[in-house]
């Protein structure tokens, strides 16, 4: 992964929307559909979400709770543009943003069609409400749609997390799943070095059963009836999860997996 980050312009970020020599693409709907209902079934915390179209410039569709988390309603931000929605952004925030954005574009576009579903990028930021105050949030992007190696469409999903605690800057996150591993990459300033802060072995088919069964609340005994093996099985299971992932709860090892991505929130 490059590690590097130039510092961006907003020339060079509004440049990212104006692919307008793109090929048309008629199924919006029907190409992200499932992911926007994935969204809307397992958010967790109040959000909203919308599809940018590179070769407008503009938003062209928009749902979840617009209004409440934005200082928009859901009519007004239909065709907003990225300086109108920069605006929105805190002032602090947006070189900062625009930096990122333009960085996990690029970063992307180099990377093949299978290659991109690796890495799931996100950013922390503050971003204006209803009652035109800045609380703090995270962008991500369920789904993308790139022709010719540049980015055409895009679902993202802005959820407010001024609830949990305080975050101390802007910054991004760029989980990477290979084969074998895990890697979370993170970056607080426009001009640092990606860094690497934290890597996972990815859990055995097995594991993962037990995993998605244990963050459904079920106990040992449950799990091991509905898998077909034996409740000492499951102990193991367990016990070698927690000494792989570093945890010593399973709590803790749900909270992990969430993060991770390997089992939906509850």
């Amino acid at each position: 992964m490059k590690k590097g980050l130039e510092i961006v312009n907003s020339n060079d970020f509004d440049a990212l929307y104006l692919e307008n020599s793109l090929p048309q693409f008629e199924k919006l709907d029907a190409f992200f559909e499932d992911a926007i209902q994935a969204v809307e079934d397992y958010s967790c915390n109040p959000s909203f979400w919308y599809i940018g179209d590179f070769r407008t410039g503009t938003v062209v569709k928009c749902g979840g709770e617009v209004k409440q988390c934005s200082s928009f309603s859901t009519e007004q931000f239909i065709g907003i543009t990225p300086a109108e929605l920069e605006q929105l952004i805190h002032p602090d925030d947006r070189k900062k943003m625009m930096t990122y954005i333009v960085f996990i574009a690029s970063f992307l576009a180099s990377k093949s069609e299978e290659e991109r579903k690796k890495y799931k990028p996100s950013l922390v930021f503050r971003f204006k409400n209803d009652q035109n105050i800045y609380t703090w949030r995270t962008m991500h992007y369920p789904k993308m749609r790139y022709v010719d190696q540049k980015p055409q469409l895009l679902l993202c999903v802005i959820e407010e997390i001024h609830h949990y605690s305080r975050p101390s800057d802007c910054c991004m996150y760029i989980l990477e799943r290979s084969t074998g591993s895990t890697v979370m990459y993170f970056c607080n300033d426009e001009t640092a070095t990606l860094k690497e802060v934290i890597t996972y072995p990815i859990p055995s088919k097995r594991e993962l059963e037990v995993l998605s069964l244990l963050s459904r609340g079920k106990i040992s005994k449950e799990i091991a009836v509905e898998l077909g093996i034996a409740k000492n099985t499951v102990e193991n299971h367990k016990q070698k999860m927690f000494e792989k992932f570093g945890v010593r709860k399973v709590t803790e090892l749900i909270s992990v997996s969430i993060k991770m991505g390997w089992v939906l929130p509850s």
